[in-house]
């Protein structure tokens, strides 16, 4: 599943970086970028446990970040999933109880790991850009925009 909010410029597809935990670890592996604290205001804060240097358990999701001078920089999910069969399920089961008929991914995958069903991220080596934004717009804009060769395959 992509979400459309990152807009990610890594050498090696995303999709592929994740493929071999998703293959190794099973259940629903999520991208993450690590973002540095201006960037931060508005995401979750993912609770982690280390697997190996760059792919990390979902034990939790919490609030949205705050940030301040002295907050680290922090894995972020950026909107690139695959998905295992107990993400469907639990998808059908919030369906039943949204009121609006919309669904928030990050609402799923705080459930999996209280269900128990593995949940796991990878550290993208690449960059993104919050394309939902101003800002994260204007900087896609300014690498990719009108006139630069990469335009016409955006």
């Amino acid at each position: 599943m992509l979400l459309p909010d990152d807009l990610l410029d890594c050498d090696d597809p995303p999709l592929l970086q994740m493929a071999a935990a998703f293959e190794a670890l099973g259940g629903a592996v999520f991208g993450t970028i690590l973002e540095p604290a201006e960037n931060l205001t508005g995401h979750r804060q993912l609770q982690l446990k280390p697997v190996t240097p760059r792919t990390y358990q979902l034990e939790g999701i919490g609030g949205s970040h705050e940030s301040s001078e002295t907050t680290p920089a922090q894995l972020v999910g950026v909107g690139r999933y695959l998905l295992s069969n107990s993400f469907l399920d639990h998808t059908a089961a919030l369906l039943k109880k949204s009121t609006d008929g919309e669904l928030d991914d990050t609402l799923i995958l705080q459930r999996m790991p209280h269900a128990g069903d593995a949940v796991h991220c990878v550290h993208l080596r690449g960059n993104r850009f919050g394309v939902s934004t101003p800002k994260g717009y204007v900087a896609a804009w300014q690498k990719y925009g009108e006139g630069k060769p990469a335009w016409r395959y955006l």
